[in-house]
């Protein structure tokens, strides 16, 4: 437990519990709506340094987390995300709203902006392009969990393989 304070004289005690390093890498689509937001998320375990325990003033290391891999308990992981630009201009007036106030965007103001279109054209473009999505299930867990099939046909053929008792390839 550490002890922080204000410049009143006011103390607050705190303790550090979990330590989550983010890296966000943001780009902008081509007709320049759209928003594409990469993060790579890592959890991190943190510890005293010796000695530093008791000390309210000593530092935290932090470094990577111990994967459970087994349990599909992992250290990192990447996220992404869909955004619109004008979106995120109407949504500035949610920063200093107070509280019980209304925004003065509703749903049809987003419409009228293009947001929706800004949201869902770029994610199922990505979607069309992408190839056998899942399909290697390279979680780290081996072959605990059978693959998906790569496409309809296989998964059709892979039903009725199992429905004949037979074998899928």
């Amino acid at each position: 437990m550490h002890t922080l304070g204000d410049q009143k004289g006011v103390q607050f005690h705190t303790a550090v519990v979990a330590v989550r390093v983010r890296h966000i890498a943001r780009y902008t689509s081509k007709d320049g709506r759209s928003l594409l937001d990469l993060t790579y998320l890592r959890d991190m375990d943190v510890q005293f340094p010796e000695g530093g325990e008791h000390d309210d003033s000593s530092r935290l290391e932090a470094f990577p987390m111990t994967e459970a891999v087994a349990r599909g308990v992992f250290s990192s992981w990447y996220e992404a995300s869909v955004s619109s630009v004008k979106a995120e201009e109407i949504f500035v007036e949610n920063e200093g709203i107070a509280t019980g106030d209304e925004s003065q965007w509703d749903i049809g103001t987003l419409s009228a902006a293009g947001v929706l279109e800004a949201l869902y054209t770029p994610a199922l473009e990505m979607v069309r392009q992408m190839d056998g999505v899942g399909a290697t299930v390279d979680n780290g867990q081996g072959g605990r969990y059978r693959a998906p099939a790569w496409n309809v046909r296989q998964a059709e053929a892979r039903r009725e393989a199992e429905a004949s008792g037979g074998e899928f390839w």
